[in-house]
């Protein structure tokens, strides 16, 4: 069985993830048996998973000597409304770079991604919130040699912890495909 190690994740975000991870490997009839260090770049808020809230490397997962980074990529530009008065911006954020400025701007607004979600689906008792742009989480790979991989590998949730359990899914997967790929070039050149 895959022995874990997280660092930086509080104790009910490690109970979520366990859960997101029983769910991914549930069905596969092999597990990989090796060490895994999860290491949490930036604090992952208390049901702050959507990637909105972050900008840049989130998580750094090392497995078989490659480092995996999880991003929280894309310019996010965004308007924020008062329900009674649609007209006029309370908030106009433009985070480019991935610098997680709009995470820190709507916080003062927003505690958690329900009330975000909310606001995003028109749905929120106080504000609208209208994004032209957002983020999403992409996974990016470093080999053991120090090569880094462009894995062009958007994650399917952007829940943050159920997207650690589904690179953790695929470490094996993309080491053979990758290193395969780098192996084969190496030869070539």
């Amino acid at each position: 069985m895959m022995n874990i190690n997280t660092m930086g994740l509080s104790f009910l975000n490690k109970l979520i993830l366990r859960h997101y991870i029983r769910k991914e490997f549930g069905n596969m009839s092999t597990v990989p048996n090796a060490d895994v260090a999860i290491d949490v770049v930036h604090n992952i808020g208390w049901q702050r998973y959507s990637s909105l809230w972050y900008g840049g490397n989130i998580v750094n997962i090392s497995y078989k000597g490659w480092s995996f980074h999880i991003d929280a990529c894309g310019d996010v530009c965004a308007d924020l409304y008062r329900k009674n008065d649609p007209e006029t911006a309370v908030l106009s954020v433009t985070d480019k770079y991935n610098a997680g400025r709009f995470g820190r701007k709507l916080r003062h607004f927003f505690r958690t991604d329900r009330t975000l979600n909310a606001a995003l689906c028109h749905r929120h008792p106080r504000y609208t919130l209208v994004a032209n742009n957002t983020n999403w989480w992409e996974c990016f790979a470093t080999d053991p040699d120090g090569r880094f991989h462009d894995l062009m590998w958007m994650l399917d949730s952007d829940h943050i912890l159920a997207g650690i359990a589904e690179v953790l899914c695929l470490l094996d997967y993309t080491i053979q495909e990758y290193g395969t790929d780098a192996h084969d070039n190496q030869k070539a050149a």
